[in-house]
């Protein structure tokens, strides 16, 4: 096959990067493996050039396609039809009948969600797949979940297997038994999961573990075979700049933070904030700084945020017109639009109840468009979305998850991008420039909230 390679003509004037070639014959060689591509490194796209080539030498016939829900569309299907819109796909989703026409259908790709395989295992094992990609594979690391169970037993069918992710560890080095569980179990020393974990972790105590010295080589023969490659060293993508814009918070909006502040301070020393609830207390004090709060009926009222907005608009023009700006809650957002549209700048919103269809429209157009702002809500623009149309993002206060926060400048920081990149923090305290200061050295954890009322002094 790596002589055929050759001869396969990539489609259009869209070629692979060196980086993604050597990922596309690592796939070849390998019939069970992964793809540890750091987010932005085109890894959706080396996966399609992969399975095509194996279709155009009618080594196989179909390609199941695992992914997260809000990628199906707007990354997997937009790609198949960038890298080979001569092959039919369907996405199988929706309601019962949906899923059972579209799986009926005659095609090449089949895009599911994560959950598929768990409601949909007799019907995928009829399907039959040659191939099965699963993208974000740490979704199945834990071994004992059914949707797990179901993919060790379809995986096992299948001819071909790939795990696709950035960071398969991320949460934790036992991730990878679950993991190899469900692409390549051959390459577990011991099918036990105790046995397993006792082979890389030390028992500190009945609830904690540590890694032991050669954890690490056990974990990466165990995830094998794999290709890894990391943005930086793959594509000269130019530069990115990290800007924190201090602006002038309305006196009243300041007096209402500082009273809840002073009242979770008081709760935090009556023992009643743990690191466990500190991070939901400072998403409300948060709220407060990015424009509203809730009752204890639930209500809404609006706080003064006229200067982040008037700001957000001077960033807008310095950007060429072109912005992003992401937010922690659908209520921020939707002052954001409010605000935006009432000074005639196009904006349109993306959050949780917008429909992927939908969704994908809307990033279409703003990729297309000459000008214009996306307003969207943080956790819904995680995975695979590409908005290399815009250089500059705002976030328009902290939000919560360092993984979430690199994922989201991921969005303009990969390949296709030809400007240099600008991050800019709206801040308006210095409780907000604190909490932004660990998301840039990844360290917004649990407890380090706590940080925030040992020595409230600092951030007042």
């Amino acid at each position: 096959m790596s002589q055929r390679i050759l001869n396969y003509e990539f489609f259009g004037d869209k070629k692979p990067y060196h980086h993604q070639m050597k990922a596309i014959k690592h796939m070849l060689a390998n019939k069970r493996g992964y793809l540890w591509l750091d987010m932005g490194t085109g890894k959706t796209a080396s996966a399609l050039w992969f399975s095509d080539i194996l279709l155009t030498y009618n080594k196989v016939s179909k390609i199941l396609i695992i992914a997260p829900l809000s990628t199906l569309k707007v990354v997997w299907a937009k790609e198949i039809e960038s890298i080979c819109p001569y092959r039919k796909y369907v996405i199988v989703h929706g309601n019962k009948d949906d899923r059972i026409n579209a799986l009926n259908t005659e095609a090449c790709f089949y895009i599911t969600n994560t959950d598929a395989t768990r409601t949909y295992y007799n019907e995928f094992i009829k399907l039959d797949p040659d191939i099965i990609i699963i993208d974000e594979v740490t979704d199945f690391s834990n071994a004992t979940s059914q949707r797990s169970k179901s993919l060790q037993k379809m995986s096992n069918k299948a001819k071909c297997v790939y795990g696709l992710s950035g960071s398969p560890v991320a949460g934790g080095l036992l991730n990878s038994y679950g993991i190899a569980k469900a692409v390549n179990p051959q390459k577990l020393p011991t099918p036990y999961f105790s046995r397993y974990r006792d082979s890389i972790m030390y028992k500190v105590n009945m609830y904690e573990y540590i890694p032991k010295e050669n954890a690490i080589n056990i974990v990466n023969e165990t995830l094998s075979p794999a290709i890894k490659v990391a943005l930086e060293d793959c594509v000269d993508i130019p530069g990115i700049i990290y800007e924190q814009r201090e602006v002038k918070v309305n006196k009243s909006t300041y007096n209402l933070f500082t009273e809840m502040y002073k009242n979770q301070i008081a709760e935090y020393k009556q023992g009643l904030i743990t690191a466990a609830t500190a991070g939901v207390k400072a998403i409300r004090l948060i709220q407060i700084l990015t424009g509203f709060t809730k009752t204890i009926e639930g209500e809404i009222i609006h706080t003064d945020i006229s200067e982040k907005l008037s700001e957000l608009v001077n960033i807008y023009h310095e950007s060429g017109n072109k912005l992003i700006v992401f937010a922690q809650s659908i209520e921020t957002i939707k002052i954001i639009k409010e605000y935006l549209i009432s000074k005639k700048i196009n904006t349109e919103l993306i959050y949780g109840d917008v429909k992927p269809s939908n969704r994908a429209l809307i990033i279409d157009d703003f990729q297309r468009s000459k000008k214009g702002v996306l307003v969207a809500q943080v956790k819904t623009m995680s995975h695979g979305i590409n908005l290399t149309a815009a250089h500059t993002l705002v976030f328009f206060g902290p939000i919560h998850g360092n993984d979430t926060y690199r994922q989201a400048i991921r969005r303009i920081r990969r390949i296709g991008q030809t400007h240099k990149q600008v991050i800019i923090q709206l801040i308006s305290t210095k409780f907000e420039a604190k909490l932004f200061g660990k998301l840039d050295d990844k360290e917004l954890t649990a407890q380090s909230m706590l940080e925030l009322y040992k020595e409230p002094e600092k951030y007042l």
